[in-house]
């Protein structure tokens, strides 16, 4: 079973150790942040593409199993006004769901990001999203009451995927801000910043 990594936790570092960690990710920023709208009428299709100040993203869509893992299932991804959801098998809602099969859409970049936050709607009071980076299931976490979702740890990649967290669990993404990167973060920087700024508790999967 997936066990849940939770942003919520105090934090009782040093002050020097946050200013250190602190430096260390303003220091991977190299230009200001993108903002993209996933809104638009293109209906179901194997991918979407989209660009802003200078950044571009390919988004399809595929599933992942209970333990995390991603099947490399081929689904559908599907753009409304509400934003981008995922068609993955016979019957399937045209919202991000975990019903039946665990759907999860993938973000592609053109080049080193940071995720800044992601906007959700159809959010119900419910609703939990899973991230995965590269591939590899890192947690999940509660959608907020207002729909957008900021990140407190600092998570830099070129590829991000997010997904329907369980069964009752059903949104669809209206927009992500991201921030380029100059170089990726090393190892050890990676672990402090995620050490002081979030993902710190443990839960298991809802059932």
């Amino acid at each position: 079973m997936v066990q849940r990594v939770s942003e919520w936790g105090a934090m009782t570092t040093l002050k020097t150790l946050a200013t250190a960690a602190a430096f260390v990710v303003g220091s991977v920023v190299a230009a200001s942040a993108a903002t993209f709208n996933f809104a638009g009428s293109g209906g179901y299709g194997s991918s979407f593409s989209f660009s802003d100040s200078g950044v571009n993203v390919d988004v399809t869509a595929t599933t992942y199993q209970d333990n995390g893992a991603v099947t490399g299932n081929f689904a559908y991804v599907g753009q409304w006004g509400s934003g981008l959801g995922v068609y993955s098998h016979s019957g399937d809602s045209h919202q991000v769901d975990g019903a039946n099969r665990n759907d999860l859409l993938q973000f592609v970049f053109d080049q080193t990001v940071r995720i800044v936050s992601v906007t959700f709607s159809y959010v119900d009071w419910n609703d939990d999203f899973t991230l995965h980076l590269d591939n590899s299931y890192v947690g999940s976490a509660d959608i907020p009451n207002s729909g957008t979702y900021t990140f407190q740890s600092s998570w830099i990649g070129t590829s991000f995927g997010i997904g329907a967290y369980g069964y009752h669990d059903n949104f669809k993404v209206l927009g992500m801000t991201v921030a380029p990167s100059a170089v990726p973060l090393p190892a050890s920087a990676l672990l402090l910043g995620a050490g002081l700024l979030g993902f710190a508790g443990l839960r298991r999967r809802k059932s």
